[in-house]
């Protein structure tokens, strides 16, 4: 054991004398030794440089880290594997490196290989190229960057990502690698676009129409931008947002709104009311407030929407109207005597008409008397050549007269042989432009005028025949028309006087008719005064008294007022026809299609537990008055919707036809209108006998009682006066529980 002790070297000697005095340097020793003598007992041919001293205790936990290392790589890979993510490492220029078998499956990348060392940017196209340029720069300094772009897959499908790109740390805390990873976020953007389209077409929708659109939170707070409310009120996003849009309020209208809303907002029901609303001038208009809570699928509010529809002017025609009503009143008595004396100039008109129609009749029976006359007459000259009041003459090719009755010989003289144009006109060729020799050009007959030498006019009829000898001769026939065209022109004269005579009269007429217009209409607002005091005593005594009625007594009240709620009705359908009536047409194209798309949309949003399906032609287009032409459409709709009530499923269908000829699609179409395009609205609801038919277009006529189908018998009367108003015709065809279809024309 010394030599071995010995062999130390100096230094080496130095070394463990230095050790502090705590160490048990022996200990150390003898543990070396003996781990050396296993060995060399094991292989005595070892020599010293293949053994290599360590500390076991740092062995085993290096061994420890390198197994947990060798496990979370493990991990790490399972995650990557099974990520639905794109992961891909990127060397520090940004060249493709390694891509996630779930980016690979998302691509559809069999062959990896023609893809390594690709730089990643090529992936990217347009801006979203420059894009991934800059996210790898940024990483390359040490910085995370993110961007979204457009990459489609292997076969072509669009795909859009969500990229972010990172550096990986050397030991030297600088980059030596880049990790991206990108998230397949097609669905989210195509509902994003989705939605902004819904939402832009929903903008441009209340850009149209000049409401004022609005959305709020579920408590009842303005958080979104809201342009058109901006633009008419002058106000900032701002000042709109919360509640600040109650600051334009009226203040008269302040309090009473915002309890609406309040209340609306608390109980999740829809909203609406009028007020007034500041305008960026400063001036108050009047405008209808509707808002309607949209519900998420379970059933909790999202949001609030509504619009705001300026109704000015119809609110100063509701003060006009009062104004007129008050004023009505005053001059009763004056009506009553301008009612006699309408009737009387009505009576005097009657039978002034009456007597110029008797004197037309009489006129134009002298003239058709006057004109059988004549035809007898022609008739009767007919039978002897040398005895008619016309001449007749027999033409040769050479311009020679063979023939020529007493009547033409009297007239024109004798030919003594000459040629007709050296007798007749002097000249010594024939004329240039002849009617008579254009029989023989055509061997057809030909009807042609003449003014004669004696400037006279004659009828001329040219027949072409061969005669006997073969020859080609024209049996020429003129009548002297000289006084027929003094009389035309005369009846011409006579029917002109007759046409300003009966304008006049139209005219004047026309005027009665607007008067009884007016009349009809002043006298049916009058009816709504003493109607809303019987309503008003009526609603008094339910009040204050219904508890000292008997039940006879109450059912009487109800009946009344039952009854003054439909007289009121009726007055405003009078209102209403009488309104139509007066309003001059707006000819303009219209769009009937989205008309009908927009009422059977509000048909089935009023009662959304009825099974009803809507068939619309898309296009179906017309000219004419477009608020009155969608009156007439929303009445034909509420028509059908209203018969197919009692139906399990209604079908009701709008479309149009071309008719150039009759046929079973444009239904008995009148003959006036065929050729034209028939439009229709059909049905599969409880219809009607045909034998009704007649009746469906008067007013106030119905065909069902009110408890089968209430109304009260104007809205086909309203559409007929509309149709008739273009110059159009309606019509129908149905059979009893197999449904009803309406046809109209436009003019």
């Amino acid at each position: 054991m010394a030599k071995y002790t010995a062999a130390i070297d100096e230094d080496t000697r130095k070394r463990i004398q230095a050790l502090p005095g705590r160490v048990h340097f022996p200990a150390f020793m003898q543990k070396a030794i003996t781990a050396f003598i296993g060995e060399l007992e094991k292989n005595p041919d070892l020599r010293p440089e293949d053994f290599i001293i360590t500390h076991t205790a740092r062995v085993t936990e290096r061994k420890q880290i390198e197994e947990a290392l060798l496990k979370s790589n493990a991990l790490n890979q399972s995650i990557i594997d099974s990520s639905t993510d794109c992961i891909k490492l990127l060397d520090l220029e940004g060249r493709l490196q390694y891509m996630s078998p779930g980016g690979r499956r998302l691509l559809g990348i069999q062959d990896m290989g023609k893809f390594l060392n690709v730089s990643y940017p090529e992936f990217w196209k347009g801006a979203d190229h420059q894009a991934a340029l800059e996210a790898i720069q940024q990483a390359q300094q040490g910085h995370p960057a993110t961007f979204q772009g457009y990459c489609p897959t292997i076969d072509g499908t669009p795909k859009w990502w969500d990229v972010a790109i990172s550096p990986i740390l050397g030991t030297d805390g600088k980059p030596e690698r880049l990790l991206a990873v990108s998230r397949d976020i097609t669905e989210r953007r195509q509902a994003e676009e989705a939605l902004q389209a819904s939402s832009d077409r929903y903008r441009s929708y209340i850009e149209v129409t000049g409401q004022l659109g609005w959305t709020a939170n579920p408590d009842g707070e303005v958080v979104e931008d809201l342009p058109s409310w901006r633009i008419y009120t002058g106000q900032t996003y701002e000042e709109v947002k919360g509640r600040g849009w109650s600051k334009t309020l009226h203040p008269e209208d302040f309090e009473t709104a915002l309890q609406i809303w309040e209340k609306a907002v608390t109980e999740k029901g829809s909203c609406e009311v009028e007020c007034r609303i500041r305008r960026h001038d400063g001036v108050y208009r009047h405008f209808m407030v509707r808002g309607i809570p949209v519900l998420r699928e379970d059933g909790s509010l999202r949001e609030w929407v509504g619009t705001c529809i300026d109704i000015t002017e119809r609110k100063q025609e509701e003060e006009l109207l009062r104004d007129t009503l008050a004023a009505s009143q005053q001059r009763q008595s004056e009506i009553s005597a301008l009612k006699d004396k309408l009737e009387i100039r009505v009576q005097e008109r009657t039978a002034d008409l009456l007597q110029i129609n008797q004197a037309l009749q009489a006129e134009i029976a002298e003239r058709t008397r006057a004109e059988e006359a004549v035809k007898i007459e022609r008739q009767r000259l007919y039978a002897v050549l040398e005895t008619l009041p016309v001449y007749v003459v027999l033409l040769s090719r050479d311009y020679h007269m063979p023939f020529a009755n007493r009547f033409f010989r009297e007239r024109f003289g004798e030919s003594c042989g000459r040629r007709c144009f050296e007798y007749l006109f002097g000249r010594s060729e024939p004329c240039e432009i002849c009617e008579t020799y254009t029989a023989l050009k055509t061997m057809a007959p030909h009807h042609w005028e003449w003014t004669g030498p004696d400037k006279r006019n004659y009828d001329i009829f040219d027949f072409p025949f061969t005669d006997s000898d073969g020859s080609t001769l024209i049996l020429e026939m003129g009548i002297d028309i000289t006084a027929q065209k003094q009389a035309e022109k005369e009846i011409i004269k006579i029917n002109q006087e007759l046409e300003q005579r009966v304008t006049a009269r139209t005219a004047e007429l026309e005027a009665v008719n607007r008067e009884l217009e007016a009349f009809s209409y002043t006298v049916s607002h009058d009816l709504k005064t003493p109607l809303r005091s019987i309503q008003g005593f009526a609603q008094a005594i339910a009040e204050d008294y219904s508890d000292k009625l008997d039940d006879a007594g109450r059912d009487y009240l109800r009946r009344l007022t039952s009854a003054g709620k439909r007289m009121t009705q009726l007055i405003d359908a009078m209102l209403s026809i009488s309104r139509l009536t007066r309003r001059e047409l707006m000819g303009k194209a219209v769009n009937l299609s989205s008309f009908a798309e927009v009422i059977a949309y509000e048909l089935k949003k009023n009662e959304p537990g009825r099974a009803a399906e809507f068939i619309i032609a898309k296009g179906v287009k017309a000219h004419g008055d477009s608020d009155m032409l969608e009156i007439a459409l929303r009445n034909l709709f509420d028509n059908a919707w209203k018969f197919t009530g009692k139906h399990a499923s209604a079908r009701i269908e709008f479309g149009a036809i071309e008719c150039g000829v009759r046929n079973a699609e444009c239904g008995t179409i009148p003959n006036s209108e065929t050729g034209k395009t028939v439009y229709f609205v059909s049905d599969n609801g409880s219809g009607f006998s045909m034998q009704f038919a007649d009746k469906l277009f008067q007013p106030f006529r119905r065909l069902h009682s009110e408890s089968e189908f209430p109304g009260l018998g104007i809205g086909l009367a309203t559409v007929s006066k509309i149709i008739n108003k273009h110059g159009g015709k309606i019509w129908a065809e149905a059979e009893p529980e197999k449904g009803a279809t309406f046809y109209f024309t436009l003019g």
